[in-house]
């Protein structure tokens, strides 16, 4: 894991500041859950409605125990490497409600499978984001 010398405490400022920043954009751009509904709402089985109401509340988990770290990092004056992992994981899901944002008025246009292909493309690229994340939080790729 990175040793936590390398990260300044400036990381953690920074985060506690950029964090809820990335909220109000997701915020306007879902527009309140609608987003998430219309997900719903197309969902043929069942487990696809379990998944999506457990990203309902995972994701939003994700992002407010970062958030949360952040500003305990900030008021210990230090952090650890749990704390660096939610942080960057805050961010990587923010990032992804907004990308989804961008490409749900898209995939609404297309057929059922078409929708479906278009979904797993984009969970694909953001496992390929998380693990990019992952490697950075974990010192292997430099800052």
């Amino acid at each position: 894991m990175t040793d936590m010398n390398n990260v300044p405490i400036m990381f953690f400022q920074v985060s506690a500041t950029a964090i809820p920043t990335l909220l109000i954009a997701v915020a306007v751009g879902i527009k309140q859950g609608q987003t998430f509904a219309g997900f719903y709402e197309r969902a043929v089985t069942g487990r696809h409605k379990r998944v999506l109401l457990v990203m309902t509340i995972v994701l939003p988990l994700i992002i407010i125990l970062g958030e949360l770290c952040a500003l305990r990092a900030v008021l210990r004056g230090a952090g650890n490497e749990l704390e660096l992992l939610l942080v960057w994981g805050a961010y990587f899901n923010c990032l992804l409600l907004i990308f989804l944002e961008f490409i749900v008025p898209i995939g609404y246009k297309l057929k059922f499978k078409g929708f479906g292909k278009l979904m797993n493309g984009v969970s694909i690229g953001g496992g390929m984001l998380g693990l990019y994340m992952l490697l950075i939080a974990a010192g292997v790729i430099p800052l």
